[in-house]
């Protein structure tokens, strides 16, 4: 009897040790019990390449604007630089469509040196172009210039501010 109480014993822990290895779906619900895909990513505010005013993904853009976020600080964590047609300006985003203007000042060369591919953290302020802005940054059609007349604002941050984290 005593025999048979150990084996049902030893049964019962193996089965619990076994269980406890395992992880089924409900494991994987959140609080609202929704089960995430796979692959996702939690979302933090830590995400590269996001781009931020006030906790909030700035892309896509309202109206292709960025207009309601004049005076606000913007942050970016590992945002890729798309292109650096002058040398106190760049845009930076994930691609052609979801980026933005990025002047450095006070004016003069960058001692970063920003290239094309890199990633940056970047913490600036919005601020509101002027008439003709993209001609007075030397930013032509083939760099973007309705783009950024479009946007009707853009970023305004130190010019040794911006660290670069890594290359695309």
């Amino acid at each position: 009897m005593a025999l048979l109480a150990l084996v049902i014993v030893a049964a019962l822990i193996l089965s619990l040790t076994q269980c406890g290895g395992s992880q089924t779906a409900s494991d994987d619900q959140n609080t609202n019990g929704v089960t995430p895909p796979a692959n996702s990513a939690p979302v933090t505010s830590e995400k590269a390449g996001r781009v931020t005013v006030d906790g909030r993904d700035v892309f896509p853009l309202p109206r292709g604007e960025l207009t309601s976020f004049v005076g606000k600080p913007l942050s970016g964590k590992a945002v890729p630089v798309q292109s650096v047609p002058g040398p106190e300006g760049f845009w930076a985003g994930e691609n052609t469509t979801d980026r933005v203007w990025v002047k450095l000042l006070p004016s003069g060369d960058s001692p970063v040196g920003v290239k094309p591919g890199q990633l940056l953290d970047l913490a600036g302020t919005v601020v509101a172009n002027g008439d003709g802005f993209a001609a007075k940054e030397r930013v032509d059609a083939a760099n973007g210039a309705e783009q950024l007349d479009q946007q009707k604002a853009h970023v305004e941050l130190p010019h040794d501010q911006p660290r670069v984290v890594g290359t695309r």
